[in-house]
């Protein structure tokens, strides 16, 4: 991805660009790049189609139309799920022979990019194989940790706003890890302090938008560094915006569950990436159980594992007041 936008930088513009994944910043920032790649050589006209409604055939024949307003022409074909191994009823039936010809003698005064929310392309398929050899193809999907904290803060950089590394690794952990969420929630930030400001923890904590998993992350740090006080304080803020306890407790389950199997597959010589695979989660949840799961011994570990459940069918049979059973169960995490 860096080696696209780096040559995009460059001039370098492709007549086809195919973009797959389901990393909205990623796919959307590449597109300006190309726009604004073509932009420095002439005017550009960009045309957008949704691939559900328009035909491919469509797309095709507009490309092939030599411009009127401008001197190029840029067309993005979203929702190309032709390009995959999907089995979807269409609206439109896509004439897949008019993107092959104009694959093999794309016109010169437009670019075509096509994209698809899918996690990888059907290889099989002919026309997958010919866009291949013609044009780019590029995997939009969610780049590592590490990766996400480095875009992030060139970011917030380039907008002369300054981070620590304390607060950014806080950030991103608020944000989930992902990308596209990091992007929206850092220009939150910047407006709010402004070039020449700081972003501090203090400032996260009241603009970034958090999500139940988000929250619940918050709980197990307040936890995991024996904030006993704040663990509560966050309950009682999550119980009066009507959050349901068993909800609640499925999150808290299912985070102690994955410290549980991050640490069996970690005695077994497993990387983290690789942890992320077997588990089906993101390397970044991974990450962040391999850590917080230090502060509980394997005995602990299971102890709490245990009560959780234990937890479940008291709140479910009604046996228990589910907000109580859910105090009494921080109770037992924290002592």
């Amino acid at each position: 991805m860096q080696q696209i936008w780096k040559s995009l930088q460059q001039g370098k513009v492709s007549p086809l660009y195919v973009l797959y994944g389901s990393e909205d910043y990623v796919r959307e920032e590449t597109i300006r790049r190309i726009q604004a790649a073509l932009q420095q050589k002439e005017d550009v006209e960009t045309d957008g189609y949704d691939l559900n409604e328009v035909s491919v055939q469509e797309l095709v024949m507009d490309a092939e139309t030599v411009p009127f307003f401008s001197a190029h022409r840029l067309l993005i074909g979203r929702e190309a799920t032709f390009l995959t191994g999907a089995k979807q009823k269409q609206k439109v039936e896509h004439v897949l022979d008019s993107i092959l010809s104009y694959a093999t003698n794309p016109a010169s005064f437009s670019t075509v990019v096509l994209t698809v929310r899918a996690e990888k392309l059907d290889e099989r398929k002919k026309i997958v194989k010919t866009l291949k050899s013609a044009g780019e193809v590029i995997s939009c999907q969610s780049p590592n940790v590490e990766n996400v904290q480095k875009m992030v803060y060139e970011y917030i950089q380039e907008n002369q706003v300054a981070i620590s590394q304390n607060t950014l690794a806080y950030f991103i952990t608020l944000c989930q890890g992902t990308l596209t969420v990091s992007m929206k929630e850092a220009e939150k930030l910047i407006l709010y302090t402004g070039a020449g400001g700081t972003i501090t923890q203090e400032i996260c904590d009241q603009l970034v938008s958090k999500t139940l998993d988000a929250n619940v992350f918050t709980f197990l740090e307040h936890v995991v560094h024996q904030r006993t006080g704040e663990a509560f304080r966050l309950l009682e803020d999550l119980l009066k915006q009507k959050e349901e306890p068993i909800r609640m407790l499925a999150l808290l389950h299912n985070q102690f569950r994955l410290m549980a199997q991050v640490r069996g597959l970690e005695g077994k010589g497993y990387s983290e990436k690789k942890m992320a695979s077997i588990l089906s989660v993101h390397p970044f949840r991974v990450k962040m159980a391999r850590t917080q799961g230090k502060a509980f011994p394997n005995q602990k570990l299971k102890d709490i594992l245990q009560t959780c459940a234990n937890t479940d069918v008291a709140m479910k049979t009604g046996t228990m007041d589910k907000e109580l059973a859910f105090e009494m169960l921080l109770f037992t995490i924290v002592k």
